[in-house]
């Protein structure tokens, strides 16, 4: 593929919005208005010099929205994306076009789930948070999910004949190898990610809750990473 001439979406959560980077951090631990332009879709679209780029990311976001997120992006002419999957363990619920019940195993902690709730609402929610995944979450069902959604993004692409390219966490793969193996598509371009060896090197400013995003040297070097791979699938 010639990149130079090709437009770089890119899909994901937090990892790919930059969540934490200098220009996209509010009072040590949200997310800034805008993608951060120190994420890592920006440094691939400087290193294979694509055309442009657009980064599409979302805080938070499980992969059903990332999903959501595929289906509703209006592509340019010459687009190829790259979706960051996020982990297989956070829930959404659409309720419907523009409502849903989004859910995060970290919610189960009162002091991590998302400010502004009133306290009888933060309470319900809780209780929610916390019947799904103690009576209706199970492991291997969510991966299914995921094997499912991963088969879809990759033939939706496919028919608009965008080329894609996959990425997700190792050790979840590694549980689930023989089901991820029944359910791909024969051609579709993955890689895992090994979080501490080829992303998260260093630590972002998102540092209230002592949980930080990965830094700016870490996007850099996931950007590289990427790009080996990417030339190497061409």
């Amino acid at each position: 593929m010639d990149f130079q001439k090709h437009n770089l979406v890119a899909f994901g959560c937090s990892f790919t919005y930059g969540h934490g980077l200098k220009d996209c951090v509010i009072d040590q631990i949200n997310p800034g208005p805008n993608p951060s332009k120190y994420a890592w879709p920006t440094y691939l679209s400087l290193r294979l010099k694509c055309n442009d780029f657009e980064n599409k990311g979302i805080p938070g976001a499980s992969n059903k929205i990332i999903q959501k997120e595929v289906l509703k992006h209006d592509f340019q002419e010459n687009s190829f994306v790259v979706i960051l999957w996020s982990t297989f363990h956070r829930k959404t619920i659409f309720q419907d076009k523009k409502h849903n019940i989004h859910m995060l195993p970290h919610f189960l902690d009162p002091n991590k789930m998302p400010d502004g709730w009133r306290k009888t609402q933060k309470q319900d929610f809780l209780d929610l948070v916390q019947n799904w995944y103690g009576n209706f979450h199970f492991d291997y069902d969510a991966y299914y999910d995921f094997c499912t959604t991963l088969s879809f993004v990759h033939n939706y692409l496919k028919d608009k004949k965008i080329k894609s390219y996959h990425l997700f966490e190792a050790e979840e793969l590694n549980r689930y190898k023989s089901l991820f193996n029944l359910m791909k598509p024969k051609d579709l371009n993955a890689k895992t990610v090994r979080w501490k060896r080829d992303f998260h090197i260093d630590d972002a400013y998102d540092t209230a809750k002592g949980n930080p995003h990965p830094g700016h040297e870490s996007h850099q070097h996931f950007a590289r990473f990427i790009e080996q791979w990417i030339k190497k699938c061409d």
